[in-house]
C-alpha cells in the first residue's frame, strides 16, 4: 500500500487485462524510444506504478491535471508515496476510444516523445537522470484511456 495517498474517490478497481496489456505496451514503447536514442532502458517500479494508477483513477473523476484531486505538484505526490529521490518527473495522457485501444494510446505517447527537445514530456521520456518508472492505466467505461507515467531518479 502507498505510504500516504490521496484517494478521495475510493481505490481504483481492480486492473483489467486491457488496462495490464496498455501498460506494458507503454513500458516497451518507453524503453524502445530510449533505445533508439542510445539511451538506458528505465526500470519498472510496482510501487511508482501503484500510485501512477491510482492518480489515473483520480484524474477521471477530478480533471486532467497533475495536481488533481488535492493540489499537490506531482514530485510531492511521488515522495508520499515513500520515494527520495533527486529528480522527478510525470506524464499524463488521455487517449480517446479506438480499436485496437493501442492505436490512440500509441498516438498520444508518441506525440510527447516528439515534442521539441525543451518539452516537459521530452524531457522526462529521454532523461539522463532519471531512472525508474511506473505506470498506471485507467481505461474508463466510454473507453478513454487516462494514463500516468511517474519517474523518479
Amino acid at each position: 500500500p502507498l505510504v500516504s495517498a490521496s484517494a478521495p474517490y475510493g481505490p481504483p478497481p481492480p486492473q483489467t487485462a486491457l488496462e495490464q496489456y496498455l501498460t506494458q505496451r507503454l513500458f516497451e514503447q518507453i524503453n524502445s524510444d530510449r533505445a533508439a536514442q542510445g539511451l538506458y532502458p528505465y526500470v519498472w517500479n510496482a510501487t511508482l506504478a501503484t500510485g501512477a494508477r491510482l492518480h489515473s483513477w483520480n484524474m477521471y473523476h477530478c480533471g486532467f491535471s497533475h495536481t488533481c484531486p488535492d493540489g499537490l505538484p506531482q514530485c510531492t505526490r511521488i515522495a508520499h508515496e515513500g520515494f527520495t529521490f533527486s529528480d522527478c518527473g510525470e506524464n499524463i495522457g488521455l487517449a480517446g476510444p479506438s480499436n485496437p485501444a493501442w492505436t490512440n494510446v500509441y498516438q498520444v505517447q508518441e506525440s510527447m516523445a516528439n515534442e521539441p527537445a525543451t518539452g516537459w514530456h521530452h524531457i522526462h521520456l529521454f532523461s539522463t537522470t532519471l531512472h525508474h518508472v511506473g505506470i498506471g492505466v485507467y481505461v474508463d467505461p466510454t473507453g478513454w484511456v487516462w494514463f500516468t507515467e511517474d519517474f523518479i531518479s
